[in-house]
């Protein structure tokens, strides 16, 4: 079986990745060279957060997307938020019980249960670790974007910039609109193609 392309964006929070993948995504959906998906590291700590809060999946998504609501203090929680919760279940619960690389590899098998050909292309945008990378690269064509944004950091952030692989790393600075960083990245994506299956 042909491998697919897997893309991971990779940046400190609120420099744009959800939103060029998703908009990536929308434009992409429908073309007839290849099969395009957007997923995240983080989908199966989701459930988790839901969980926490009593509330059902669908409807918990539907809140995720506002930053401001993810990113709030809970009293109820000591002062905690959604998104301290999605880095503790990661850092201090999943990775110490089943190792660094169990992101990777939920990721992995994420993608294979749908039959991936090399007419898939799909973008991670929330990489940033180095052992979820190398967990795809066993199975796929894989390479790194690294979005770099004035006034965004990783402070407070479990992630980092991917470092020390030997996979293709691609800078995209996001400050102009977000139609050119979708451009961007489709010229990175549709040169990768051409190297790769042409």
């Amino acid at each position: 079986m042909s491998k697919p392309l897997v893309v991971i964006l990779n940046g400190p929070p609120g420099c744009g990745k959800d939103t060029i993948a998703n908009s990536w995504l929308e434009k992409t959906l429908g073309n007839t060279e290849f099969r395009p998906h957007v997923k995240a590291f983080k989908e199966p700590m989701y459930r988790v957060a839901a969980a926490a809060l009593g509330l059902p999946l669908y409807e918990f998504m539907e809140l995720y997307n506002d930053r401001e609501w993810k990113e709030h203090s809970r009293p109820e929680w000591d002062g905690k938020s959604v998104r301290d919760l999605m880095i503790a279940t990661s850092e201090n619960y999943l990775k110490p019980m089943f190792g660094e690389t169990c992101m990777g590899k939920l990721a992995v098998s994420s993608i294979q249960q749908r039959i991936p050909s090399q007419n898939d292309v799909i973008v991670f945008s929330d990489g940033g670790f180095k052992a979820e990378v190398e967990e795809l690269e066993k199975h796929f064509h894989v390479r790194v974007v690294q979005i770099l944004r004035d006034g965004c950091s990783f402070e407070g952030d479990s992630r980092s910039y991917i470092e020390g692989t030997n996979l293709p790393t691609y800078l995209l600075f996001n400050d102009r609109s977000v139609e050119e960083a979708v451009e961007d990245l489709e010229w990175i994506i549709e040169g990768t193609r051409r190297g790769l299956y042409v």
